[in-house]
């Protein structure tokens, strides 16, 4: 089984790849619009992103006998852009706010 993890075209962190740490290990990064897809034993694991000293959510979840896909996108878009301030004040705070993970299945 894999997860895929699918990451939008958005305009926040458009230069800027984010860190897949999976079981608590960095494996890869991904980048603006781009899809990746990582091979699984079954059981249970835990999947979160990384940007500097921020991130995202931390997401626990079980490997079947179905793939899962999540999307990931920076919590910093549309109009949110205006308070970009705001938000990096914020994610000082709370390192798991400036990106969005979701399972999406």
């Amino acid at each position: 089984m894999k997860i895929i993890i699918n990451r939008d075209s958005g305009y926040a962190d458009s230069a800027r790849a984010y860190h897949v740490i999976l079981d608590g290990k960095d494996i890869n990064k991904i980048r603006q619009g781009q899809t990746l897809e990582f091979e699984l034993e079954k059981g249970f694991h835990q999947l979160y992103l990384k940007i500097d000293w921020t991130g995202s959510n931390k997401v626990d979840f079980e490997i079947k006998d179905t793939d899962i896909k999540f999307n990931c996108k920076s919590n910093l878009s549309g109009y949110k852009v205006i308070f970009g301030l705001f938000y990096l004040i914020q994610s000082f705070f709370d390192p798991t706010n400036w990106i969005s993970l979701e399972k999406v299945n």
